[in-house]
């Protein structure tokens, strides 16, 4: 009776040790997923940066080489400063629709992240409580099996 005793004794304790063990794994899983999604928006963020940067740098170019144009060629005044208006409308464009996107595509990862999030907590609340309901049970069932008659 004794030895069949500890082996349904060790078995739970193993049980316990594994749904334990599940649920930390569960939860640095879930850890290590928002900082994924966390640094997904850092990085979108420093990309949306370097590109407002190159884009800025472009526009700045073009202007310098109007420049060089307009000092190298007389009589071209009119033209450059045409080229010049039309160049500034459509770096304009680009830089809205750039601010654009990436406001766009910020809001959007940070709605998913933060859903993500919400999604996860309440799927770990609910492994949490069936953990509990298992243990509880497995409390229980170990409590009624050491204490059965020494007939079985």
């Amino acid at each position: 009776m004794y030895a069949h005793t500890v082996a349904l004794s060790v078995g739970f304790d193993i049980q316990r040790q594994a749904i334990e063990s599940s649920q930390r794994a569960l939860e640095t899983t879930i850890d290590i997923q928002t900082n994924l999604t966390d640094s997904t928006i850092d990085t979108v963020s420093r990309q949306e940066d370097v590109q407002r940067r190159l884009l800025a740098l472009q526009h700045v170019a073009i202007h310098r080489l109007l420049d060089r144009a307009g000092d190298q060629q007389v009589g071209v005044v009119e033209l450059n400063e045409h080229l010049r208006s039309v160049t500034d409308d459509q770096f304009s464009s680009l830089y809205d629709g750039h601010k654009e996107l990436f406001e766009t595509l910020t809001t959007d990862l940070e709605a998913s992240a933060a859903a993500l999030d919400e999604v996860s907590m309440e799927y770990l609340d609910a492994i949490d409580e069936l953990a509990t309901l298992t243990m509880s049970a497995t409390e229980q069932a170990e409590t009624q099996l050491s204490g059965e008659s020494p007939t079985c």
